[in-house]
């Protein structure tokens, strides 16, 4: 009788392990597959189902969610225009261009220019100084948010 349950046991985690199998690699042809979220598919090309623990400064910057003006533009209908006024406020725009926040790369390792989001993102070093220029942009944007809510309430 023992053999018998060794051997249901057996086959029922041979089940499950190649269901889970085939599950993954039906969602890895539809993650390949798909046209939508280009950028995440970059920094994520395998699906996977071991849980990430996220850092709520940085998700911003892997998704391209969050305070930057191009995304808020995009669903808030607000302008996309950067704060220094020359490019759209992208997330490339202001971690690797704009001139507001060139005191947080000054001390970034030579060669930063030539690394993607990713690497930037996987840096010790720079990953602490972008959590300090997210915390810095969220307070400026929320700062104006602020006065332009006051405005509105002054004009009524």
């Amino acid at each position: 009788m023992p053999i018998f349950v060794s051997h249901c046991e057996d086959s029922r985690n041979q089940i499950r392990n190649e269901g889970n199998k085939i599950i993954k690699d039906l969602w890895q042809n539809r993650w390949n597959d798909s046209k939508n979220e280009r950028r995440t598919k970059n920094l994520i090309d395998k699906v996977n189902v071991d849980r990430l623990y996220g850092d709520f400064c940085i998700n911003p910057i892997l998704t391209t969610h969050g305070v930057f003006r191009e995304h808020q533009a995009r669903f808030f209908n607000k302008t996309s225009l950067c704060s220094c006024g020359q490019e759209t406020g992208s997330v490339l725009h202001v971690i690797t261009e704009c001139e507001i926040w060139t005191s947080y790369r000054k001390n970034w390792p030579s060669g930063w220019q030539l690394m993607g989001l990713k690497d930037l993102t996987n840096n010790t070093d720079i990953r602490i100084s972008l959590r300090g220029l997210l915390h810095e942009l969220l307070i400026k944007e929320l700062d104006l948010l602020s006065s332009f809510s006051e405005t509105n309430v002054s004009r009524h």
